[in-house]
């Protein structure tokens, strides 16, 4: 299940990203690379209190907490149209954080809750 989780909702992040900033903010491969940090720190920062909260409340919870604000963050990432301006760099950097963070308590709740009643 996790594997399937992945491959849907993480998979267009990796593959599409790089392409769609390249085509709206004229990005080089540097920044592109740059951006990716905005989908890691979150998961850095996160995974410890991601799995303190499937340790003591259980995969669902985990997984809710992190589905929820992922449907917002899917949708806005339409937002950002170019040109490159402070504004709406900040706005998709924002927006990428929020998906780094949902992918950290969702894939927790996912992969745990596989193993557990």
């Amino acid at each position: 299940m996790a594997l399937i989780q992945s491959a849907i909702l993480g998979g267009p992040f990796d593959t599409v990203l790089p392409l769609h900033l390249k085509k709206i903010f004229d990005f080089t491969a540097l920044t592109i690379g740059a951006m990716f940090a905005a989908l890691a720190i979150p998961e850095v920062i996160l995974g410890p209190i991601a799995g303190w909260i499937v340790d003591n409340y259980g995969s669902k919870l985990a997984g809710l907490i992190g589905f929820i604000p992922l449907c917002p963050a899917m949708f806005l990432l339409v937002l950002p149209t170019g040109p490159a301006t402070l504004n709406q760099i900040s706005l998709f950097v924002g927006l990428l954080l929020l998906a780094g963070y949902t992918s950290r308590t969702r894939s927790g709740g996912v992969m745990i809750g596989q193993g557990r009643p």
